[in-house]
């Protein structure tokens, strides 16, 4: 019988099998923000997204009054060099704050003209979460659970 020749081939097959499957792709921003999550953010229901190739994705609600977007990629500084840059965009006008427990470094900035991001530092990749409408409380706390979503499928 030949099985003792058949052992490690088989093995060896079955330790490449689980090393590619460990090694899936990474999720695309369309994935991390899909159309249910742009329409909680939004009160309304999102249009179809526009994907900006893979690391990007865009929705707006049927009237075009309201949109979400979320970038992510990978961060070419430290957290220490992200912390610095940020705080330099919140002299912008509006208001910026950190919001405690989410990624490594984070900052939420609410501009004039409904412009609202909340940006994170987290395992060397910089996440943006933007809303172009008005700010609530509701909204802002609707971001940070959206980012924590996000971060968690990361």
């Amino acid at each position: 019988m030949r099985i003792q020749g058949l052992l490690p081939v088989t093995a060896g097959l079955v330790l490449f099998v689980a090393a590619a499957s460990t090694h899936a792709a990474a999720p695309t921003a369309c994935q991390l923000l899909n159309p249910d999550a742009a329409s909680s953010l939004m009160g309304s229901p999102a249009s179809a997204p526009v994907d900006m190739q893979g690391r990007g994705c865009a929705y707006s609600d049927k009237a075009g009054s309201k949109s979400v977007s979320f970038t992510f990629n990978d961060a070419s500084m430290s957290v220490g060099d992200f912390t610095m840059m940020m705080k330099s965009q919140g002299g912008m006008g509006g208001t910026v704050e950190t919001i405690p427990g989410v990624g490594e470094q984070n900052f939420f900035f609410i501009k004039p003209g409904n412009q609202n991001t909340f940006t994170v530092y987290y395992h060397g990749k910089m996440l943006t979460l933007s809303a172009q409408m008005k700010m609530t409380p509701a909204l802002k706390t609707a971001m940070i659970q959206t980012m924590k979503q996000i971060l968690a499928k990361i």
